[in-house]
C-alpha cells in the first residue's frame, strides 16, 4: 500500500488526500454538467465544490482529533496540520453544512440543486473508497479464504489495534487470527499477521458505487419530480454500505455498527423524499438567465 505519494522531510502528501482531491474535481465537472441540463446556473457548483472541500476537510479532521485527543496534546501543531487523521462523519456534517449555507447565500433551490450534484456525489464517494484502498488505512473486512482476498504488507489495522496505541487496552496477546472471522468478541482482533488475506471492502464499495453511478446517471433525464434523484442516492448509498459493514471489523451498538445505524437512517430519509415526491409537480427546465443590457441596468439604478 502507498501511505504517502511524496515524502519531504517534514512535508507529506498522503495518497488518500491526493485521491479525494482528484475526486472533487471530477464530481465538480459531472455537477456542472447537470446544472446546464437543467438550466441552472453553473457557477454554484464551483462555490458548493470549494465550500465542501474546505470543511469537510476541517470537520473531518477534527472529529479524528475528538476521537483521540491524546495525539494533539503530545503534538499538538503537527496532528492538526500534518499528521492528524480524517473521518468521514466528520467530513460529511461539515461539508453538507457547507452546502446548505451555500444554497442559501445563492438563493437557490435546496432540492434541484442538491438533486443535480447527486450523482456526482456517488463518483466522489468512490475516489473516497479509492484513497482508503491505496493508502491502507485499515478499512478492510475480516479474514476470508476467497480468491480476492487481499493481503497488506504493512499489516491490516482494526479498531482494537487502536485501542492499543491509545492505551486503552494495556497487553496485546497473541491471536489466531481465525478467530477475527467472529465479530462477537472485537476485543481480540487487534491486527493482522501480513500473510492473512482479508476482505477487501474499498473495492467492494467503488464496484457498487460505479454501477449505481451509472444506474443514476442513465435515470436523470427519466426523473422529473424534484428530490427524487437526492432519495436515490441515500437509498442507493445506503443499502451497500450497510450489508458491507457486516464483514467489517467496526465496534457494534445494539448489534449494529454506527455505519449502519446511519443508513438506516439514509434510507428512510430517502423513502421519505420518494414520497414527498409524489406531490409535488412535475420539474420543468429552467432557461439559462440572460445578461440585461448596461442600459436597462443604469436606469434601474439611477
Amino acid at each position: 500500500m502507498i501511505a504517502y505519494v511524496i515524502q519531504w522531510g517534514w512535508l507529506k502528501i498522503g495518497s488518500y488526500g491526493v485521491m479525494m482531491a482528484l475526486g472533487f474535481l471530477v464530481a465538480w465537472y459531472l455537477f456542472r454538467l447537470e446544472l446546464r441540463r437543467k438550466g441552472m446556473d453553473t457557477d454554484i457548483a464551483s462555490r458548493i465544490t470549494f465550500n465542501a472541500a474546505i470543511w469537510g476537510v476541517i470537520g473531518a479532521r477534527l472529529l479524528s482529533i475528538l476521537e483521540e485527543p491524546s495525539h494533539v496534546v503530545e503534538n499538538p501543531l503537527r496532528t492538526i496540520l500534518l499528521e492528524g487523521g480524517l473521518t468521514w462523519y466528520g467530513g460529511l456534517a461539515a461539508g453538507a453544512a457547507a452546502t446548505v449555507y451555500t444554497i442559501w447565500k445563492a438563493k437557490a433551490s435546496y432540492l434541484r440543486v442538491i438533486d443535480a450534484m447527486s450523482p456526482a456525489a456517488m463518483v466522489g464517494y468512490c475516489f473516497g473508497r479509492g484513497g482508503c484502498l491505496i493508502s491502507g488505512d485499515g478499512c478492510y473486512g475480516i479474514a476470508t479464504d476467497l480468491p480476492w482476498g487481499m493481503q497488506f504488507p504493512k499489516l491490516v489495522e482494526t479498531p482494537g489495534f487502536h485501542c492499543m496505541q491509545s492505551g486503552a487496552i494495556a497487553h496485546w496477546p497473541p491471536v489466531d487470527p481465525s478467530t477475527c472471522t467472529d465479530l462477537s468478541d472485537l476485543s481480540t482482533c487487534l491486527r493482522y499477521p501480513p500473510d492473512v488475506r482479508v476482505h477487501p471492502t474499498p473495492l467492494y464499495e467503488i464496484l457498487a458505487g460505479l454501477l449505481l453511478f451509472a444506474l443514476m446517471w442513465s435515470l436523470r433525464k427519466r426523473i422529473q419530480r424534484t428530490g427524487v434523484m437526492l432519495g436515490l442516492f441515500l437509498v442507493l448509498q445506503a443499502i451497500p454500505r450497510f450489508l458491507v459493514e457486516f464483514i467489517r471489523l467496526n465496534p457494534r451498538y445494539a448489534g449494529l455498527s454506527l455505519s449502519q445505524w446511519l443508513s438506516i437512517g439514509m434510507l428512510i430519509g430517502g423513502l421519505g423524499l420518494f414520497w414527498r415526491a409524489r406531490h409535488l409537480p412535475l420539474e420543468t427546465a429552467e432557461a439559462p438567465a440572460e445578461a440585461e443590457p448596461k442600459s436597462r441596468r443604469r436606469r434601474r439604478h439611477r
